[in-house]
Formats: C-alpha cells, structure tokens, sequence
C-alpha cells in the first residue's frame, strides 16, 4: 500500500510531498519525501506524486500495489 499526501504552499508557490510505502497490517515499509516548485494546480501535482510512488513501487518490483490519496478527483479519474 503506498500513502500519498501532497502539501501546497500558495504564497510561496512550493509543495512538500511524501509517500508511505506499507505493508497490509500497516507496518511501514520504506517513505520518501520531498518539495519542490509550485508549477501546476493542486489535482495534477497530486497526480505527479502519484506517478512518482508508481514508479518508487515498479522499481522495488512490487506488483500489486494498493494507492490511498486524498484528492478525490485524481482517484475517480484513475478508477475509471
């Protein structure tokens, strides 16, 4: 399972993100974390972590993974 969580500073236009890999019984496997540059709206820098956590999960080689976000648009978009 990998937990993404994306923090967006607008005054200063910079985010912080962090992914949280772990295993069904919640014992934490592996995090990363991160900031950066502001440069697009809040659903697609939701949506580039999340690509960055799949990428972080194909190169562990981890096959079924489960991804828990809190923006609702970017996961009704990517449960269709």
């Amino acid at each position: 399972m990998l937990n993404i969580d994306v923090a967006i500073n607008n005054m200063k236009e910079i985010i912080g993100w962090e992914i949280m890999a772990k295993e069904k019984d919640r014992r934490l496997i592996s995090a990363w974390a991160g900031s950066g540059k502001r440069n697009n709206e809040a659903m697609i820098e939701e949506a580039n972590v999340i690509r960055q956590a799949l990428l972080k999960a194909k190169q562990e080689g981890w096959r079924c993974t489960i991804i828990q976000s809190d923006c609702k648009t970017v996961v009704e978009k990517n449960s269709k």
